[in-house]
């Protein structure tokens, strides 16, 4: 199990679809897999369904899958031991184990329990600041990089810390309304925290490079995307 909570960085019913109620419009191909890798080793897989929302987790060690229903979201770890469990209603997490959710009056995302661990700021659709493990981040948006690929990567900065237990949510298109756009730089007062680079393929994001130095330990995170 130490594998599967300390993978990634310091720095992720079957009748409820993914809330996209903004002015960005999806792009048709589905995304099937994304595979994850960190410093080009341990690599792990990422399994979508056709709404966008994580169905599988696989590396070497683990194996989680994921399930939904109208009024929750449960984790299965290797098979047999329930992991998590979620609760959902109107199309929104409310409750992920430790964690409450709280949500703006426009439907954003805002915050775990009362904003101890993480909360954030949005603004013409673009998240503008958070409050991240007691460091204040500022959003920096040098391109207009879209969110728009099925899977929702509007709370890719969760990934600042250990986000495979958080993957169960964060990739369940059950997080509120998206964002629009997509940073690239993240700064820590006026240092810069992370740089995101995005490839493409024509129109479709195939690639998101995260470069972090979070508690000074800098790691490289590449999110490599395959569709359908």
């Amino acid at each position: 199990m130490k594998h599967i909570l300390r993978f990634c960085l310091i720095t992720t019913a079957l009748i409820v679809f993914v809330n996209c109620s903004n002015s960005t419009k999806i792009l048709p191909k589905k995304v099937q897999n994304i595979v994850v890798t960190k410093n080009e080793s341990n690599s792990i897989v990422l399994y979508f369904d056709s709404n966008g929302r994580l169905t599988e987790l696989k590396d070497k060690f683990d194996h989680c899958v994921y399930q939904y229903f109208k009024d929750s979201i449960i984790s299965i770890h290797n098979g047999d031991t329930t992991f998590n469990y979620g609760k959902i209603q109107k199309g929104k997490i409310i409750e992920y184990p430790p964690y409450d959710f709280s949500y703006t009056s426009d439907g954003y995302f805002k915050a775990f329990g009362e904003g101890i661990y993480v909360s954030n700021t949005v603004e013409n659709g673009k998240i503008t600041r958070a409050k991240f493990l007691d460091n204040d981040l500022t959003f920096l948006y040098k391109k207009d990089i879209q969110n728009n690929i099925s899977v929702d990567f509007s709370y890719l900065y969760f990934c600042l810390d250990d986000w495979r237990p958080l993957s169960g949510f964060l990739f369940s298109g059950l997080m509120g309304k998206r964002t629009e756009y997509l940073p690239t730089e993240i700064y820590k007062d006026n240092e810069l925290l992370v740089r995101y680079t995005y490839e493409f393929d024509g129109e479709y994001l195939t690639k998101i490079i995260m470069n972090d130095k979070m508690n000074y330990r800098r790691s490289e995170v590449t999110f490599k995307i395959y569709y359908e």
